[in-house]
């Protein structure tokens, strides 16, 4: 080997390897060997956060990067179901703006919770975070029930 190396002017690596950004010499139907793909998508969208984006942006990223992501290892290999479910649940999470942490609440049928006063967005009220909306409302002291019905 070392002859073989030293003759080829090449280094003896060991496997896997990447080449041409795809892995070489691991098991695709080894979640481990997706991990990294999954921790670059992950990464894309940490820049990006989607927060100024309406819905037919975050599509479009979906579409453009986020699918690309991917599709290059994809075409040599066949992903595992839970790897491929894992991509879906970080675009579906990014399309719909959840995010890893984030608060939701549960307001049954919304009568006993103030639309503007409850705390009900982590640990401020919509009136704190919405201050000019909050302002122009004609009716300030409804409930999530009373916007609905």
């Amino acid at each position: 080997m070392e002859a073989g190396s030293s003759f080829l002017n090449c280094d003896i690596d060991h496997l896997p390897f990447k080449y041409l950004g795809v892995k070489v010499g691991d098991s695709p139907r080894k979640v481990s060997m997706w991990k990294e793909l999954i921790n670059q998508i992950k990464a894309r969208l940490a820049t990006w956060r989607g927060k100024h984006l309406n819905m037919a942006g975050r599509v479009t990223m979906i579409n453009t990067v986020l699918n690309a992501i991917p599709m290059f290892s994809l075409s040599f290999y066949r992903a595992p179901n839970k790897v491929i479910n894992d991509i879906r649940k970080i675009q579906s999470n990014f399309l719909w703006h959840k995010s890893e942490g984030a608060v939701s609440s549960r307001v049954n049928n919304g009568r006993g919770t103030a639309f503007w006063h409850s705390k009900w967005l982590g640990n401020q009220a919509i009136k704190e975070v919405y201050t000019e909306a909050f302002a122009a409302s004609t009716n300030q002291n409804c409930s999530v029930a009373d916007l609905i019905f």
